[in-house]
């Protein structure tokens, strides 16, 4: 098939986004997802029934998961998830910049397997790890109260361990991360009040089994397109 002979996973096509797409190093790609394009808006899939076991039961939210742009930021409300269609693979790292209410929380998960086991990284750069093998917490130090402020948080993955930054500030550090070393992204928001998201910078390799994976979504995507269901 022509397709796989002309596959290019550095770009905006094979790796299935919307994102600006940049090429790294070697075999490094990022991603930047902001609010100044509109078009950006369309990777982040609403899904509100995904993790509902998550219970936050001091937080008051009703409603599906909603993402509007204001004001050139992202706008998070209500209860429930928004996938995107990236994939990573460590070694990876991920960085942005958010500002939360604090009657609200907002979350993302990394190496997410779409069925409860994921890295997740809560508002105040605090790991949690969900895993068939681990279940682990690391509470940010120090806890900041950041409650309202604009603020970025960054994550890395060597492939061994997870860290965090508040700010450039170290916050939370894991190496029980169990197989949590690939698979997707997603957003997770319970709030009543706007979560605001100003950017989204994913850095990912793209390795054998990656570059895979992404050649083979594209086909079924073709195919799809040109078959129908």
């Amino acid at each position: 098939m022509l397709l796989a002979s002309t596959f290019d996973p550095t770009t905006a096509e094979g790796l299935g986004v919307r994102a600006i797409v940049e090429r790294g190093e070697g075999d490094r790609v990022r991603l930047r997802y902001h609010a100044e394009d509109p078009a950006h808006l369309l990777d982040f899939a609403a899904d509100a029934a995904y993790a509902k076991e998550w219970e936050f039961k001091d937080i008051d939210a009703t409603g599906p998961p909603r993402i509007v742009i204001e004001k050139g930021q992202f706008v998070l409300t209500g209860d429930g998830a928004f996938r995107l269609p990236v994939l990573v693979a460590s070694p990876f790292r991920a960085e942005w910049r958010l500002s939360c209410p604090d009657r609200g929380t907002f979350l993302l998960t990394f190496c997410d397997d779409a069925k409860g086991s994921s890295i997740r990284v809560m508002p105040h750069g605090e790991i949690g790890v969900a895993d068939s093998a681990v279940q682990e917490w690391q509470a940010a130090s120090p806890l900041m109260n950041l409650a309202e402020a604009e603020y970025t948080v960054a994550l890395r993955h060597d492939g061994k361990s997870v860290t965090t930054t508040v700010d450039g500030v170290a916050a939370a550090r894991t190496s029980k991360i169990g197989s949590r070393t690939r698979g997707g992204v997603a957003l997770h928001v319970k709030t009543t009040q706007p979560c605001y998201l100003a950017s989204l910078v994913i850095e990912t390799t793209i390795d054998a089994p990656l570059r895979e994976t992404l050649k083979q979504r594209l086909v079924a995507q073709r195919m799809l397109q040109i078959f129908g269901d």
